[in-house]
């Protein structure tokens, strides 16, 4: 993909230096055409003839920034859109920052740089590609290409901004995106420890969303966090073709929105010690269990299929069938096959853990031989269905591998 999207750039750039080649060499002729991106004609006066030798063409590809000056005043004369003109800018620099990244890997491999230094190197990558835009397009030139990069990353979509707050928006964001910056490189040097930074994370983005909220209002601020809430997509993924309808997708909607919140919140309690080990896990397995009701109340008989579809095994022998030559019988049978050994394995285990928390003597040599032998019939049924060789398949590929010690 990254490969198409430098070749596109590429015939960009060779489009503009057409483009100049064709206004410094040509003298005297009729008014002609070039094809905009959009594939109109845009008129073109002709060119005088000059009373000074036209100077030598040279395309500034390893030039610095401000190299791009006098181009970009040609381009916007000849009618070159001006989003044809940035990107050509950007695949400039791209190319001119990976061959700078290509030498400071090579200093990497002989072991004159560390981690560190890589990392530091690459987090100047937007500051360099600023650097670079303004030099070539100047400050009103790159403000407004620097305004609609950044206010387009933060999905305004169905938002009626006015001027005043479409301008604080811009500032309230490259500020955010500044702080943020020296806090990466800081925890990048040493200077701040790992809790240190992810408190002052926190603390900025909850910062920066009160004054969002305040420059919006709370009907749009509202609508901004809906644009960027990808529950509903997360929900639509999950559901992997099994029906709904708006009811059901309501609440299964609902149900993942408040688990993304109560997980949220229990993370940033772990980052800050304010739970730790076996409490941490009761609480994320509550939080778990939680969604998982309501999703079964959601789709009531269809939750079965639900859990079918979110199951790594069933996913792998639905997604490689035709490469391991299962049916869809063959598909629904293993999925079952496996399941309910799974199951039976750890009700066995909790029933033995029960009896021995009841006071009893358990024999745990015999519990975990009796999971071995059912394992083993497990095992032998599973291969007798499918054969030596598709059994095989799916043994090489770490699919359906039953473990007596589950």
């Amino acid at each position: 993909m990254k490969r198409k999207l430098w070749l596109g750039l590429s015939l960009a750039l060779n489009v503009c230096l057409g483009i100049l080649l064709l206004l410094n060499h040509r003298s005297g002729q009729a008014p002609a055409t070039v094809m905009a991106a959009t594939n109109q004609p845009v008129a073109v006066a002709a060119v005088e003839s000059p009373k000074k030798p036209a100077p030598q063409v040279t395309f500034p590809l390893h030039a610095k920034g401000t190299g791009w000056q006098q181009w970009v005043q040609a381009l916007r004369d000849a009618g070159v859109p001006e989003k044809l003109i940035r990107d050509t800018i950007m695949a400039d620099f791209e190319d001119r920052w990976q061959k700078q990244q290509d030498e400071l890997q090579k200093r990497f491999e002989r072991g004159e740089l560390d981690d560190d230094d890589l990392a530091l190197e690459a987090n100047q990558h937007d500051n360099e590609e600023d650097a670079a835009m303004r030099a070539a397009l100047g400050e009103d030139g790159f403000r407004q290409w620097d305004l609609e990069k950044t206010l387009g990353e933060m999905n305004l979509k169905g938002l009626t901004l006015t001027d005043a707050e479409t301008n604080s928006l811009y500032t309230l964001r490259k500020d955010l995106d500044r702080k943020m910056q020296e806090l990466q490189v800081a925890h990048q040097k040493g200077q701040l420890d790992d809790a240190d930074f992810n408190k002052q994370t926190r603390d900025l983005q909850s910062q920066f969303d009160q004054q969002l909220k305040a420059t919006l209002g709370d009907q749009q601020y509202a609508a901004l966090q809906t644009n960027n809430d990808t529950s509903a997509g997360d929900v639509r993924r999950s559901l992997g073709g099994v029906a709904v309808n708006d009811q059901q997708f309501s609440a299964l909607l609902q149900a993942q929105q408040q688990w993304n919140q109560a997980n949220a919140k229990l993370e940033q309690q772990m980052e800050d010690a304010q739970v730790t080990g076996t409490n941490y896990d009761q609480q994320l397995a509550a939080i778990n269990t939680a969604r998982d009701q309501a999703y079964a109340q959601a789709l009531g008989t269809n939750y079965a299929a639900y859990q079918k579809a979110q199951d790594a095994t069933y996913q792998n022998l639905t997604r490689y069938k035709n490469a391991w030559q299962l049916s869809d019988d063959d598909i629904d049978y293993l999925y079952n096959v496996y399941h309910t050994y799974q199951e039976s394995v750890q009700e066995y285990q909790q029933q033995a853990q029960a009896i021995e928390k009841g006071g009893q003597t358990v024999d745990w040599d015999a519990v975990q031989k009796n999971i071995a032998d059912f394992t083993q019939q497990n095992e032998q049924a599973v291969r007798n269905y499918l054969g030596d060789g598709r059994y095989g398949k799916l043994q090489s590929n770490s699919v359906m591998m039953f473990d007596s010690n589950n």
